[in-house]
Formats: C-alpha cells, sequence, structure tokens
C-alpha cells in the first residue's frame, strides 16, 4: 500500500477543513492543504512522495487549472481531482484543463460535495492504494479535534500498526499538560471510535450553520440570517439568483483581499473599526465586494487587478463613517436625509471624499479606487452626491460599483422575498441600462441569471 502523501488546495478554508477531515477519517495517509496553485505547486516540490492533488478551480491566487497544467507537464504521474461548482461540461471547455476529462472516468467532484462522492472519485483516478484507518476507528488532526470538539468524545492515540492507546475520555475536558505531551512527542493525529465519530462530525459542520438551525423563521429569515456569515453568504446569494462560478470567483477575491488588508498594519488598524460582525456596515462591505465581483466577471475588464480595485473599494467606502444609521442613507431624496440634523446631512454629503482622504492618506492604494470610493453616492440622472455626476460622466468601474451597493443595500435593508428582488431588478432596469452603465447593467442581469 501507498505510504504517500494527499494534497488538498481550496482558498476557502472551511471547505478545506472539511475535505481534510473527510479524507482524514478514512485513511492514514498524511494530507498536506494549500490555498491556491503557487502552494499546491511547492508542495509537489518539496514532496515529490505526493499520490494525488485535489483541487478547487476558483482561486485569486492561481486557480485550480493552473496547477492542472503544471502537474501535466512536470508530474504527470500524479492523479488530479477536481473540485468545482460548474457541471463538466462547462469546466471541460477550458482550455487549461485539456486532457482532463479524456480518461474513461470523470475526475470532477461537484460542489457542494458529498464525502461518498469525493472519496469514490479518488479510488477511481488513482493507481495506488491509500492506507485505511484501523477498523473501528477515524482519524482526526489534533488542531481540528480540539476546534470541533464541543461534544466531548474520546480519542486515542495510535502506538502500533493495530494498538490503540486512551488519552482522553468521553466528556472529559483535555488538560493543557495532555497536550503538551502529546504535541511535544511529534503527534499529529488521534483516533475516534467509530461510534462516536457521527457525533464529533455532527458537531462541526453544525458550528457554522449555529445561528441559522437555532432559529425559527421562515425561509425569508433565514436567507437574511446566511447573509450575516463570511462562511455562508454565498448560501444568500444563490438564493437570489448568483451563479456558481461567480460566487466562488468572489469569494476568493474576498478572502484574498482580507488576507492582504490583515498584513497591511496601517490599513488593517483602520478597518478594525468598521468591519465588526452583525452591523450594516461590515455587511454593506462584504456584500458590495461580492455583487461588485460577479458583475465585473461579466464584462471586458474580467481581470485580477480589476476585482482587487472593486474589493478594496467596497471595504474603504465608508472608512469615515462611524454610524450605521448614517451609512443607510443612499440618496439625498432618502426620507431618513431630510429627517436629519445639519451637521449630520453634512457628514453624510462630505463621507466620500473623507474616505477617498483616508485612502490616500495610506498612500498604497490605487487611485482608481479613490474615484470608485468618491462616485459611490452619484446616480444616473444627476442627483447623487457629493459632485452630481450623471451617467455620461461617472467611470465604468464606478458603475459597476454603485450598481453593487445600489443591490446589496436593498438585500440587506428589505425583507428578502420573490416580489423584491423583482422590483430590484425593475428599478435597475429603468434607472440603471444607458449611458456608462449601460454595460455593466447587462453584466448584473448576466452574472443573476436574468
Amino acid at each position: 500500500m501507498s505510504e504517500g502523501k494527499i494534497l488538498i488546495v481550496d482558498d476557502n478554508e472551511s471547505n478545506l477543513e472539511i475535505m481534510a477531515m473527510y479524507i482524514e477519517s478514512e485513511f492514514d495517509n498524511e494530507t498536506i492543504l494549500g490555498s491556491s496553485s503557487v502552494d499546491g505547486i511547492e508542495a509537489v516540490k518539496e514532496n515529490p512522495e505526493i499520490d494525488i492533488v485535489i483541487s478547487d478551480y476558483y482561486m485569486p491566487g492561481g486557480d485550480g487549472g493552473q496547477l492542472y497544467q503544471w502537474l501535466k507537464e512536470n508530474r504527470p504521474d500524479i492523479p488530479f481531482l477536481l473540485v468545482c461548482g460548474e457541471n463538466q461540461d462547462v469546466v471541460e471547455k477550458l482550455p487549461e484543463l485539456s486532457g482532463l476529462f479524456s480518461g474513461d472516468f470523470s475526475p470532477l467532484v461537484s460542489k457542494p460535495f458529498k464525502k461518498e462522492e469525493l472519496l469514490e472519485k479518488m479510488k477511481l483516478v488513482m493507481n495506488k492504494e491509500l492506507i485505511k484507518v484501523i477498523d473501528g476507528y477515524k482519524r482526526i488532526s489534533i488542531d481540528r479535534f480540539l476546534t470541533f470538539n464541543k461534544c466531548f468524545v474520546g480519542a486515542h492515540l495510535k502506538i502500533g500498526d493495530n494498538k490503540m492507546l486512551k488519552v482522553v475520555n468521553k466528556d472529559d475536558e483535555i488538560s493543557e499538560e495532555l497536550i503538551y505531551n502529546i504535541v511535544v512527542k511529534g503527534v499529529k493525529y488521534l483516533y475516534i471510535e467509530e461510534n462516536e465519530y457521527e457525533s464529533f462530525m455532527d458537531s462541526a459542520m453544525s458550528e457554522v450553520m449555529e445561528k441559522l438551525a437555532t432559529r425559527d423563521g421562515d425561509e425569508t429569515e433565514k436567507v437574511k440570517l446566511q447573509m450575516d456569515s463570511v462562511e455562508s453568504i454565498h448560501e444568500g446569494l444563490r438564493y437570489v439568483g448568483m451563479g456558481e462560478r461567480a460566487i466562488e470567483l468572489a469569494h476568493g477575491v474576498v478572502e484574498s483581499t482580507l488576507n492582504t488588508i490583515k498584513s497591511n498594519k496601517k490599513i488593517s488598524s483602520i478597518l478594525k473599526t468598521i468591519l465588526k460582525k452583525d452591523n450594516y456596515i461590515y455587511e454593506l462591505s462584504l456584500l458590495t465586494c461580492y455583487i461588485s465581483t460577479a458583475i465585473a466577471n461579466e464584462t471586458e475588464w474580467a481581470t485580477t487587478e480589476t476585482y482587487k480595485k472593486l474589493s478594496y473599494a467596497s471595504l474603504m467606502q465608508d472608512v469615515s463613517l462611524k454610524s450605521n444609521d448614517l451609512a443607510k442613507i443612499c440618496k439625498k431624496t432618502d426620507k431618513a436625509f431630510e429627517q436629519l440634523k445639519p451637521e449630520e446631512k453634512q457628514l453624510v454629503l462630505s463621507h466620500p471624499l473623507k474616505s477617498c482622504e483616508v485612502v490616500e492618506g495610506l498612500g498604497e492604494l490605487s487611485p482608481d479606487v479613490r474615484n470608485i470610493i468618491w462616485e459611490h453616492h452619484e446616480r444616473p440622472n444627476g442627483d447623487g452626491f457629493p459632485r452630481g455626476l450623471n451617467k455620461s460622466k461617472i467611470g465604468t468601474l464606478s458603475c459597476i460599483f454603485i450598481l453593487s451597493h445600489e443591490f446589496a443595500h436593498r438585500l440587506l435593508t428589505e425583507p428578502i422575498t420573490h416580489e423584491l428582488l423583482e422590483s430590484i431588478h425593475g428599478d435597475l432596469d429603468k434607472n440603471y441600462s444607458s449611458g456608462n452603465f449601460k454595460k455593466p447593467h447587462e453584466a448584473l442581469k448576466r452574472a443573476f441569471n436574468r
């Protein structure tokens, strides 16, 4: 049997964790994780004993097609399994995947993936047998055991080919001393008895959806709750009509941008004040980023640089505002604007420019990001602010952003129903389908399957 390693590549941390848990539960082979084609290529170079590569397709740091092409040219002996939300008839036409679907069976695992399909496809594409976990047990990495063991299942150490030593009893708290003694010995995995593993996995899988599962409400409320989380926002977008490919791409852009921001102390410290979960500014920033990336992907300006500009603008658009109520005012004609005090009106009208000043102070962002932020409250008929530009004067990327901002704002401030979606699209058709908005509006309809 093979003693090789299994490489799993996905920029979505949750998908990566779930695939790793599925595979580790059944096989004793070491798993290596990566988040882009660059990570995958480096892992193969450093670990020539890798027996199979399992990769997502849409990843902003280098997609699965690039990884497959490199393997095809440099390590054609390594089987490749593609994980993707698109149908096979779509992805097999992609030039970078040429040759992948020429065999007797499909190397595609469809999203949302199921454990049985993933493991079955692994067996089909591999020409070696993997090492099965000892009968009666499931394997889990120590890190994931500590993260997800909310139901307090027991755990064992493997001390021989068929020997286990129980180190954690069911319902026991895990002492720091025990963890230290395990880790210092270089142990990476624990083993859970098969009859307890299902409870463990139920606990792990329900953690992300805990908020949704414990609330009563109709489908509208469920979708709204789903939009409150980075991990599951794509479920809400799928509900309102965004295609799977667009969702995956946009998610990758969000992850990449947030990771870049975390590495920049200057930007990160500023955004910490507004990017707090469960508030309107946070949700608007996130949702605008998803929608604008999806729209841009359907245009002639679909480049990584464009996605990056739109995502930064999404996160920085309201950086000068601290009030969620003020951020919700999108137009001077809004009733809420008329009821504001003079100083509050001035805050609303000046915040695009104020946010631009913050961006300029950072010194590292593109001038295009500044322009998008400056124009994000302009409107086609010229009644926007701060400059009253019309549809022939507003920049193309700003038009994409304004459409996304309008869509996101309404999804977050009105009950999500079929009637609302028809109303949004009707208003966009009426007001945003000419001038510099024409191509972005057509792209929005394609992104939302209209």
